[in-house]
């Protein structure tokens, strides 16, 4: 098992139902991630993404999905409960996993909306 130590801060949750199902997170103030939970209990992902594919996906252009592919890291960080934390090329990785993934931001229900588009707005 490979254990990591990730220095994320959380900046505002994008979806939530009941509990978060994806965050915005920065590292050193200096490149954001997104925490997406996948579709197996337990499961979630980290991938990078920058200010533009934020913008990218409230602007509806891309959803979940397109933003891990256009991610400008050809890397992601897979968490589940039973292994831990690993790196995992995003080339091998199955993007139907990810809840909500292929969801454009105008279709998911406005009460789930976190704080991305405000966060947006101010910076």
């Amino acid at each position: 098992m490979c254990i990591y130590m990730i220095d994320f801060i959380k900046v505002t949750d994008i979806i939530n139902s009941e509990g978060p199902i994806c965050e915005l997170y920065h590292q050193n103030n200096s490149s954001y991630w997104l925490k997406a939970n996948l579709r197996s209990f337990g499961k979630h992902i980290f991938f990078r993404v920058s200010y533009n594919n934020l913008v990218d996906y409230l602007t509806d252009i891309t959803n979940l999905a397109g933003m891990l592919n256009n991610s400008p890291s050809a890397e992601l960080f897979l968490y589940d409960e039973k292994n831990g934390l690993n790196i995992v090329s995003k080339r091998d990785f199955d993007y139907k996993e990810i809840q909500c993934g292929n969801k454009l931001y105008s279709s998911i229900n406005p009460g789930m909306l976190g704080g991305l588009k405000d966060w947006i707005q101010q910076n």
